[in-house]
């Protein structure tokens, strides 16, 4: 166990790199167009609470059945993914009920198209594995214990348990959380404002999923709500700057990491608090270098540069 002034330290670091971070994502590209103060039009609220039930009743009501007659089915895993899909099927809805089906059909097909050069695939290649493997490693080396890593164990990405799981997270919930509540609440708030307010109900979102693991230990969920809504500001940034596409591959990139790499150093079940420690630091520092990385392009610094002249 690491003592009291390590664990001080380590919390403390965590704060100042969380208050950089909000600092960094108000630098991202603001809303393309003036940020509007009017009330909310009749569209705008219909898309909103179409994609707030469907995204939630469906994927809920899923997986409760799931859980009340076990996971051991059949049917169970074809259901899951089914469930799931609602998020991302909700936000295809919501943006052609608040732009009409004209117009709603570009802005889906643009936010799928590839854009932003290699940085956006750059995040998806690096940034999963180098966050789990350095918070695993760090907090390895430092409570001193003696684990041989199994490098080969990385191969399980390749796995179809784990490539399967591009089907549930990324694809069926990116063209809700970044395809369509991003986009729309950007219209009213920055970045800033509306990566949070999203991180919380993304997290939330997760409580059927979550609900025996944060009954049986409370303080999981501020964890998990906390890691999630940096995960907010990173994936809103790489949307941001390459569109839909790399945002679900990023997505999948840390759903991935989190089920194979604790199998390089033998881990196996849930991490122990103290790891918690090491695993939301090293996110929120590297979530600080990515969207660093990100907006260090000269097009996405033009970009800004266009887009803070016309709010101006």
């Amino acid at each position: 166990m690491p003592s009291l002034p390590a664990l001080v330290s380590l919390l403390l670091t965590a704060a100042l790199n969380r208050l950089r971070l909000m600092k960094l994502a108000s630098s991202v590209c603001p809303s393309p167009r003036p940020l509007t103060t009017s009330a909310w039009s009749s569209r705008e609220r219909t898309a909103l609470l179409v994609f707030a039930i469907v995204s939630t009743v469906i994927p809920w009501a899923g997986v409760f059945v799931l859980r009340s007659h076990g996971w051991h089915h059949t049917w169970s895993i074809p259901l899951f993914v089914v469930a799931s899909a609602f998020c991302s099927l909700a936000g295809i809805a919501a943006v052609l009920i608040q732009h009409g089906w004209a117009e709603g059909r570009l802005l889906l097909w643009e936010r799928l198209r590839l854009q932003g050069g290699w940085r956006p695939w750059g995040m998806f290649i690096w940034w999963g594995p180098v966050w789990m493997l350095l918070a695993y490693g760090l907090y390895t080396l430092t409570q001193g214990l003696s684990v041989e890593p199994r490098w080969t164990a990385l191969s399980a990405y390749l796995s179809a348990g784990v490539l399967w799981l591009f089907l549930t997270g990324p694809l069926g919930e990116e063209f809700g959380w970044r395809g369509y509540l991003l986009p729309a609440l950007m219209q009213r708030w920055s970045f800033t404002n509306a990566s949070p307010v999203i991180g919380v109900w993304w997290a939330l979102w997760h409580t059927p999923l979550m609900l025996d693991r944060w009954t049986g230990d409370p303080l999981h969920l501020p964890y998990f709500v906390a890691n999630v809504v940096v995960f907010s500001f990173m994936l809103g940034a790489v949307f941001r700057v390459g569109g839909l596409l790399p945002t679900m591959a990023v997505h999948w990139g840390i759903n991935a990491s989190q089920e194979v790499v604790p199998h390089v150093f033998g881990y196996q079940g849930a991490p122990e608090k103290v790891l918690w420690l090491y695993i939301s630091g090293v996110l929120v520092v590297l979530a600080v270098l990515g969207i660093r990385f990100l907006l260090s392009s000269p097009a996405e610094r033009r970009a800004r540069r266009y887009d803070a002249g016309a709010t101006a």
